[in-house]
């Protein structure tokens, strides 16, 4: 009787570290961004006054000692309740909406630990604007946080203005319907 407990405890607390059976770890097949897209990312640029421009990094999460970790593994994005594609580490996710409300969320591409909750972001985008957002973990808490984390931002020395660092890779959704979507122009 002690064993089969033991061994729903252990099956129990393989859960907690995560839902799914294969590799968390593992990078996915990606869609890089277009080089316009790529372009208007790494510069910081505004979208065009008919619509709103979000620009979504994989993030990651501050340590006990304060200290911000990014994130080691592939994430999914969501809009709407709508999933609209995947980042690896490292990348930034780009796309318009049209302005309007909208609920972002995301989840480990093997699903969440069993503890874990998705704690949706909604955001009210206006004409124009350029919105960041982070995908982070706060405790059990998948969160979405607007702003950067001060290592995904460089100044260019040439121009001084900021900038997303160069060495994030950029993307662009690979399953966003048009009703989300937008072409980035």
């Amino acid at each position: 009787m002690l064993r089969a407990g033991g061994m729903l405890v252990a099956a129990i607390a393989g859960g907690l570290a995560t839902s799914g059976c294969s590799d968390p770890f593992r990078s996915l097949p990606s869609s890089p961004a277009s080089p316009a897209a790529t372009k208007a990312a790494l510069n910081l640029e505004k979208p065009p006054a008919d619509r709103a421009r979000l620009i979504v990094f994989n993030g990651g999460r501050i340590d006990g000692d304060g200290n911000y970790r990014p994130r080691n593994y592939s994430i999914r994005l969501s809009v709407n309740e709508v999933r609209i594609g995947s980042m690896n580490p490292g990348q930034a996710m780009i796309f318009d909406v049209a302005p309007g409300q909208y609920s972002f969320a995301w989840e480990p591409i093997d699903g969440k630990a069993l503890l874990q909750k998705i704690a949706p972001a909604t955001q009210t985008l206006a004409a124009g604007e350029l919105l960041p957002l982070q995908t982070d973990v706060d405790g059990y808490a998948l969160k979405i946080n607007q702003g950067y984390e001060r290592k995904q931002i460089v100044t260019n020395a040439q121009t001084g203005r900021q900038q997303i660092n160069p060495d994030i890779e950029i993307a662009q959704p690979t399953t966003c319907p048009p009703a989300i979507c937008l072409p980035v122009r």
